[in-house]
């Protein structure tokens, strides 16, 4: 398998290099894996909204933190597809390996009228490459869900490569949805998945966060308290639900969790 090779991606005004993509997959040419594009769409959305998981060029593929194109692949890995987290440069031909075609002749770019919940927006040439994923389509309102530097840390390695990105998401802002704005990466194609026959709207539900704890106190109650949320034992049990803290009993332990979370502005709302 080859290793990294080198990528041009968009900082600011300027040109910079980052890391490229990996060895594209080994798949028969008839490997079309089936999927459910609701999965990915899905999936994509939840991440976007869950601010633990942030752009970060150097850890692209730990499955916390990512960059544009490993976030769409994954979303499609999620979805069933048989893929690999490749850059945006081979990301066309992956996808068609597993039954994606190319239907921006459908489309018309300026208002992305004829897009579809579940396409992938891309974009492979000069000055960089991009890529999004369609999560909302009603009417001529779109959403589109991606993973971008927003003004992320860059810096330089010992080859001279520029990464972008630092584990979390610094400003709520590096995995988002939004409008769809095809003027900001003019996409060259739209990938429309073999199972496109996904419903024209889409009821993800959203997640929302209790708001940033400053305080000093080292008990999650009074911290809630402090932020005028319920603090019960049986409200608190609610909360440790929705943020995957299985058995809430009341350990110190837990409360420390739950606590952590209330700091970093990350502790989902019951």
């Amino acid at each position: 398998m080859n290793k990294f090779g080198k990528a041009l991606v968009g900082i600011a005004a300027t040109t910079a290099l980052a890391i490229g993509g990996i060895a594209s997959p080994v798949l028969s040419p008839m490997a079309q894996a089936a999927g459910d594009s609701n999965k990915a769409v899905s999936w994509a959305v939840a991440t976007a909204n869950d601010n633990s998981h942030g752009y970060d060029m150097r850890t692209r593929t730990g499955g916390v933190d990512f960059d544009c194109s490993s976030f769409v692949m994954s979303a499609e890995k999620k979805a069933g597809f048989n893929v690999s987290l490749v850059a945006t440069a081979s990301m066309k031909s992956t996808l068609e390996k597993v039954g994606f075609s190319n239907v921006a002749s459908k489309v018309t770019k300026s208002s992305g009228n004829g897009l579809r919940v579940g396409d992938v927006l891309l974009r492979t040439g000069s000055p960089f490459g991009h890529t999004a994923l369609v999560t909302s389509v009603s009417g001529s309102t779109i959403k589109v869900t991606e993973a971008t530097t927003n003004g992320s840390t860059c810096s330089k390695n010992s080859a001279g490569l520029v990464y972008c990105g630092k584990s979390g998401d610094q400003n709520g802002k590096e995995i988002r949805t939004g409008s769809y704005a095809n003027v900001m990466h003019d996409y060259q194609y739209v990938m429309r998945p073999p199972d496109s026959k996904a419903p024209a709207t889409t009821t993800t539900p959203s997640v929302s966060y209790y708001p940033k704890y400053t305080g000093s106190s080292a008990s999650i109650v009074d911290a809630l308290k402090a932020l005028g949320v319920d603090s019960s034992y049986a409200h608190r049990q609610k909360i440790a639900a929705a943020n995957s803290i299985s058995g809430y009993s009341g350990t110190a332990a837990q409360n420390t969790t739950m606590l952590s979370k209330l700091k970093a502005g990350t502790l989902k709302k019951a």
